[in-house]
């Protein structure tokens, strides 16, 4: 690595890895409002006074916690989010159609009725 770069390699490294791909569709959070942080105390996930950054459950000064929605980075992929909300959608429709033919396996067995053998057995004796 050259010395004479001072660092602005890396630095731009480190820039363009928080940068969203460009190829998938993104959108800013709608939890941290595209921030990558939201109002809860890093330390115990209370709320935070905002002005003075102190949490209200433990009154410890405190920063505020990365979101759990972007997982701190503020976007959204839209891309990722379709794709699981099909996933999703497909699973659902498997359950169905496994409940289906459930009840429809209960049905089946409860038509066969019992009756006409009792009665054969009960004329034969």
């Amino acid at each position: 690595m050259n010395n004479d770069d001072n660092g602005f390699n890396k630095a731009q490294r480190a820039y363009d890895n928080q940068l969203p791909p460009e190829d998938d569709e993104y959108e800013d959070c709608p939890e941290c409002e595209g921030t990558g942080e939201v109002l809860l105390s890093d330390c115990c996930g209370a709320e935070i006074d905002s002005d003075i950054m102190v949490c209200t459950k433990c009154k410890e000064h405190c920063g505020c916690s990365v979101c759990d929605e972007c997982n701190g980075t503020g976007h959204i992929n839209l891309t990722v989010k379709k794709r699981e909300a099909y996933e999703e959608y497909l699973e659902k429709k498997a359950e169905e159609a496994r409940y289906e033919q459930l009840m429809e396996q209960q049905n089946d067995m409860k038509t066969g009725s019992d009756t006409d053998r009792f009665l054969d057995r009960g004329i034969e004796e």
